[in-house]
């Protein structure tokens, strides 16, 4: 194996060890974060939290919006479905 793909494996590796921490799932991360985290866009984060519907944040501040992680997987749980007639969980 060359020394870049031992480089990769490696990052690989720390990546997939440090995913696996209590401190990664419970960190607070921003709105961008978050929205990047599901895939989703900041404005879609920003409506959900506005119609109500969407994963657990914490508000520090009037203009400060936190997620964590863990909050997110639990809600993006709650949507999995077997099949396009299984509308999933509501909310």
């Amino acid at each position: 194996m060359s020394a870049e793909k031992q480089d990769v494996a490696r990052a690989d590796s720390e990546l997939a060890s440090a995913t696996d921490t209590a401190d990664y799932w419970n960190a607070l991360i921003s709105e961008k974060d978050a929205a990047d985290f599901l895939k989703l866009t900041v404005r879609t984060m920003q409506s959900m939290r506005q119609r109500g519907g969407g994963p657990e944040y914490y508000r520090l501040s009037a203009r400060c919006i936190r997620y964590a992680r863990r909050d997110l997987r639990a809600w993006a749980d709650t949507k999995i479905c077997t099949s396009t007639a299984d509308p999933g969980q509501p909310g």
